[in-house]
């Protein structure tokens, strides 16, 4: 998640946060003014690697909260699958299942099986807080399923097209009320477990 710049007047936020605190509400980013207070923004240093070193194989993908000042997050991840050729500046796209079956095979890690439960939205929720420092793996290999491809009608098509896993990732504080305002998700966090509900 990219880090935002707030740009305001240093008087109107300041009558901003002034409404906020009368009010009750809850303040989850904040910025630096000089004026009598003073609120620092959370920091958050998330990366999504990849290695993958030939066409089919290894792909080992971590995401990693990067420095011991960031912030504790929960975290949710989504993938896509895309086969895609481009002609003439037009895109066109075939499906990754044939029958109902894969194209492609995915070897998930450990942590991606047990530890990340299905929303039923897209996204995958990692049941746990990724502390500061903490790198977890997803994926350790692609495969395609050749069987399947090869005895098929459309196999001439695919040869024509790229295949792309291509993922994507959210990172919000570690509370529940910023999960439930932000996600629209309900969750409860004991120490560093994250049960959603």
């Amino acid at each position: 998640m990219k880090k935002r710049k707030l740009k305001t007047k240093p008087l109107i936020l300041l009558a901003i946060f002034t409404i906020a605190i009368i009010g009750g509400t809850i303040a989850y980013f904040y910025q630096n003014i000089n004026i009598s207070n003073q609120f620092k923004a959370m920091t958050y240093n998330i990366n999504l690697t990849e290695e993958f070193n030939n066409d089919w194989g290894t792909k080992n993908v971590y995401i990693t909260n990067n420095e011991s000042s960031s912030t504790p997050v929960v975290l949710r991840i989504s993938y896509n699958e895309i086969w895609s050729k481009t002609v003439n500046n037009n895109v066109s796209t075939l499906s990754n299942t044939i029958n109902g079956n894969n194209l492609v095979n995915k070897e998930w890690t450990s942590t991606f099986t047990n530890d990340f439960i299905d929303g039923s939205d897209g996204w995958y929720y990692y049941k746990l807080v990724l502390n500061p420092n903490e790198t977890i793996q997803i994926l350790n290999s692609i495969s395609l399923n050749t069987n399947l491809i090869e005895n098929t009608e459309y196999y001439n098509d695919y040869r024509e097209y790229n295949y792309n896993l291509i993922f994507n990732y959210e990172v919000i504080e570690a509370k529940t009320t910023t999960i439930s305002e932000i996600w629209g998700k309900n969750a409860s966090i004991n120490n560093q477990s994250v049960t959603w509900t």
